[in-house]
């Protein structure tokens, strides 16, 4: 009897997890125009990364190196969105994108849905998502910033690269997490 409920729990335990997930794409974003847009799931790509960042945030600022240099190694099997939390004007928006570059979809969460149902606390802040838009991963990009304000001279630990090369070789891996340092989002 206590296999069976054991065994009941799980089954809802596990499709809130997936309504969850697919719930991500039907949160209303917006663009640099201040259009509706959606996250796209797609299964053309090996991994779906959303990067919170906030354009006013200098850690979010000095990540921006990493990311193009990520962007570079992992190529077009990775589809990159870049999301700004809260009240980001478009203007504030386009002049971040001008002056990093990024070759991202640029959105914002100005509700803070998409924070809300990710449970993001910091910029900046990952989620990586597999080819079926299962979240196998969350939290900080390496280990450079390891307290606010603090960074290492040399990164030694590179989660999101480490995570993404996992994925492109199609290897299972379970939901791991590490704690972002960063802008806390209010």
């Amino acid at each position: 009897m206590q296999l069976k409920y054991f065994l009941f729990l799980f089954a809802i335990a596990v499709n809130n997890c997936i309504w969850a997930q697919k719930k991500i794409g039907l949160i209303p974003l917006y663009d640099t125009n201040n259009k509706t847009q959606f996250i796209q799931v797609s299964e053309k790509y090996k991994a779906t990364v959303l990067w919170f960042f906030s354009p006013d945030c200098p850690l979010c600022q000095q990540y921006t190196l990493e990311l193009k240099k990520l962007q570079k190694q992992f190529g077009k099997q990775v589809n990159w969105y870049a999301i700004s939390v809260g009240k980001t004007a478009p203007n504030q928006l386009k002049t971040f994108i001008q002056t990093y570059g990024l070759n991202m979809v640029y959105l914002t969460d100005k509700h803070k849905n998409l924070v809300q149902e990710l449970k993001a606390k910091i910029t900046p802040e990952v989620f990586v998502f597999n080819s079926q838009f299962k979240l196998t991963y969350s939290g900080r990009i390496d280990n450079w910033a390891y307290a606010p304000g603090k960074t290492r001279p040399h990164t030694s630990i590179h989660d999101l690269a480490i995570q993404l090369s996992k994925l492109l070789k199609d290897q299972n891996i379970p939901y791991t997490s590490k704690t972002a340092i960063g802008c806390y989002i209010e």
